[in-house]
């Protein structure tokens, strides 16, 4: 009978470390997000958006726990149930490039929930390529099609309640 040793231990935990950490690099983005916290730019970025919200609160990293994961299962979800030509090529680009968009996120609160509203483009566009103007706080493209992309997580769901691109109304 073989004595496991130290080492073989040591071997075993390190294999099963860098599966588990694999599988969560699966689940997350490259970059974290840039939270937005004046709530006078939130307002004035919501107002150009036509978005209505009773108040804002800064989300933390616990908060935002499960964004990441919930938004692939929610463009999963929609390529699958999609039948829309042109949606599914939208929501497919989306989940193509998701690694490489760069978020900026916000806590709102509508009817007296919490959420975490995020609005993401893609890195590779520069803000001055896609019309971008400046409003404070927000990255605001007001072109770009499907690399801009927003999103509404439900914080208490864990789960993307909405998600619209450029273009897409």
């Amino acid at each position: 009978m073989r004595k496991t040793g130290p080492i073989t231990i040591l071997v075993v935990f390190v294999l099963l470390v860098t599966s588990y950490t694999s599988l969560l690099a699966d689940r997350c983005m490259c970059e974290p997000p840039v939270v937005i916290e004046d709530e006078s730019a939130i307002k004035s970025f919501f107002r150009l958006l036509g978005i209505e919200c009773e108040g804002t609160w800064r989300p933390d990293k616990m908060d935002c726990q499960g964004i990441d994961g919930a938004l692939k299962d929610y463009l999963d979800g929609r390529i699958r149930s999609t039948a829309d030509a042109w949606a599914l090529e939208g929501l497919r680009f989306i989940r193509e490039h998701l690694e490489a968009y760069k978020k900026e996120c916000c806590g709102i609160i509508i009817d007296k929930q919490e959420y975490i509203f995020c609005s993401m483009y893609l890195s590779v566009l520069s803000p001055e390529e896609a019309g971008a103007s400046e409003a404070p706080g927000f990255t605001l493209i007001m072109d770009g099609g499907a690399s801009v992309v927003r999103f509404i997580f439900d914080v208490l769901q864990k789960e993307v309640v909405g998600l619209e691109w450029n273009g897409e109304a």
